[in-house]
């Protein structure tokens, strides 16, 4: 028997930044389950990401509340910039990569982009600060 090449699961490794480590368990009934797996076998997704997908959207989480959330959790600096780094390439603004947070949001400005790039600036100043303490 010939062998495939393909050992291990590196080729669906994901990068460490998109990786789950988080995992949620609840008691449901058979019959719930074989019902959300039914939908999620009719979008062509798996039933965790069917589960996550649903949940988001009943909370009404938008990408920016997704995106502000991400920077307040930021534990350093380092974090907060690549936080920052990922959202100016998903706009397509990686242009403004090499300014400050506050000059990248000005030249935003009016956009709901420029109110993140504020809320990065505030949790810049609060990492230094809590650098410096």
């Amino acid at each position: 028997m010939p062998t495939h090449g393909n050992t291990g699961k590196r080729n669906a490794k994901k990068p460490e930044k998109e990786k789950s480590k988080t995992n949620i368990y609840a008691r449901c009934k058979q019959v719930d389950k074989d019902l959300w797996q039914e939908e999620a076998n009719k979008t062509e997704i798996n039933l965790s990401e069917w589960i996550i997908k649903n949940l988001n959207r009943s909370c009404k989480m938008t990408i920016d509340k997704q995106i502000i959330q991400a920077i307040k959790n930021a534990k350093n600096t380092e974090e907060l910039k690549s936080v920052i780094s990922s959202f100016l390439s998903a706009i397509g603004r990686n242009d403004l990569a090499d300014q400050s947070y506050d000059e990248a949001a000005y030249e935003l400005t009016p956009s709901p982009e420029s109110d993140i790039l504020l809320e990065a600036v505030k949790q810049w100043d609060a990492l230094i600060e809590g650098e410096d303490a």
